[in-house]
């Protein structure tokens, strides 16, 4: 006969076993062995959070097929989908393809990463592209994206506002690594070069960092050959993506093919006549392709320079089209036209060209550039105003129609918009 306590003890061990098994079979977020080895490039893992930047953190899970409820909830594993550790685990997972999940049973935040494979980075200054930092049992995750300054990074996370709950954003963070504060490398970090080239006007935009759609856009850096000898560049570009991530680089003017002399400085321009028919946050950074097919990004500054495009841009009449001195005049007299009209999109507004838009008796266009009304770029809400003289006047008599109009660089003419129809007769 069995005793009770070698019963008892077989029995927990029973319990124990069936708890572990339905814990691998329950648990959503499934787990890997300590030490597994998933090869990719570590700086993936802050190129896919700033993908997300002003979102729901929880919209990485939900590319991670990982969210509650057949994928349509907003939880995972019951915690809140948009949550700083749960978003990390989320684009852990999507940035390894699946190989790594940085969440296992126990509850251990520092310890789940390990088990995934991840390799604990210990002084701040080794920190990465991709690394990831980890405060507390629970405090706060959140990803590096690159170095300000000896231990303040530029950095991404989701949750860490809570004027702002379980949204993505990207910003300068101070911190230390101890006991309490410990980092972590999933991937693989990729060998760095100071490279010839150094930046020395940092790539800029303009007319300003919030246009709206169709503003034509430039952009402008100026790098150095500080390498002491001759240095030769296969292209040279502003690197852009789209608020999906897509990719929309840019090549600068006669940045194919560039060799420098020690010293030698060299500026980068690029124009967009029609600027980006799409709203969105657009991402952008100097970026030069050397002869080994490697692309230096980070080395001439900054990759989180940020472009916001606005929808298109909007026009509003502050005083109508008038005609004088009168609507009623003999032929061949002078004439003039004015109205005043106010950017009120909300963001930097380009014109390719406003006028007078006049039709003869016969419905002929005989339309009127206002002085200056070439190329015209507006500041939210600044006002403009569209003066036009006609010397000589018409030499036909009948009814001319006019109206205020402009045409956009989309190629579109807003009819319309800034008022109706007037008559002008001519005897």
């Amino acid at each position: 006969m069995l005793s009770l306590s070698w019963k008892s003890s077989r029995n927990r061990m029973k319990l124990w076993l069936v708890v572990m098994a339905l814990g691998f079979l329950t648990n959503p977020y499934g787990t890997q062995s300590a030490n597994s080895v998933v090869s990719y490039n570590n700086a993936l893992i802050a190129d896919m959070a700033l993908g997300y930047v002003g979102q729901w953190g929880g919209e990485a899970c939900r590319a991670a097929g990982k969210l509650d409820n057949g994928n349509i909830g907003s939880t995972v594993g019951g915690f809140g989908a948009g949550q700083c550790k749960t978003f990390v685990n989320c684009i852990v997972f999507l940035a390894s393809n699946g190989g790594q999940y940085p969440v296992g049973v126990g509850g251990d935040y520092f310890q789940s990463f390990l088990n995934a494979g991840g390799q604990e980075i210990t002084d701040i200054g080794s920190l990465v592209k991709g690394d990831i930092v980890q405060v507390g049992q629970g405090i706060h995750t959140f990803i590096i994206v690159s170095k300000v300054s000896a231990n303040k990074f530029n950095v991404a996370d989701s949750n860490h506002d809570p004027a702002q709950p379980e949204k993505v954003l990207n910003y300068d963070r101070t911190f230390t690594l101890d006991s309490n504060t410990r980092a972590f490398r999933m991937g693989t970090a990729s060998s760095t070069s100071t490279g010839p080239l150094t930046a020395v006007q940092s790539v800029s935009v303009g007319p300003s960092d919030r246009v709206a759609m169709y503003t034509p856009i430039a952009f402008s850096y100026r790098v150095n050959n500080t390498s002491g000898a001759a240095a030769s560049i296969q292209k040279l570009v502003v690197a852009v993506r789209g608020p999906a991530g897509n990719a929309l680089d840019v090549p600068c003017a006669n940045g194919n093919g560039v060799t420098l002399t020690p010293g030698q400085e060299w500026t980068c321009d690029v124009r967009l006549p029609t600027g980006y028919g799409s709203t969105g946050q657009f991402r952008f950074w100097a970026d030069w392709l050397d002869y080994g097919g490697k692309w230096h990004e980070g080395q001439l500054g900054s990759s989180q320079n940020y472009l916001y495009v606005g929808p298109a841009m909007t026009l509003t009449t502050v005083q109508p089209i008038s005609v004088g001195p009168s609507n009623y005049r003999p032929k061949l007299t002078p004439l003039w036209w004015s109205y005043r009209v106010r950017n009120t999109s909300g963001s930097w507004a380009s014109i390719q060209r406003i006028v007078v838009a006049v039709r003869g008796p016969a419905g002929d266009p005989l339309d009127l550039a206002c002085d200056s009304g070439f190329g015209v770029t507006l500041a939210p809400f600044q006002e403009w105003t569209c003066s036009v003289y006609l010397g000589t006047g018409y030499g036909s008599t009948g009814t001319f129609r006019f109206w205020a109009d402009w045409l956009d660089y989309g190629g579109r003419w807003h009819t319309g918009e800034l008022g109706g129809v007037s008559p002008l007769t001519l005897y």
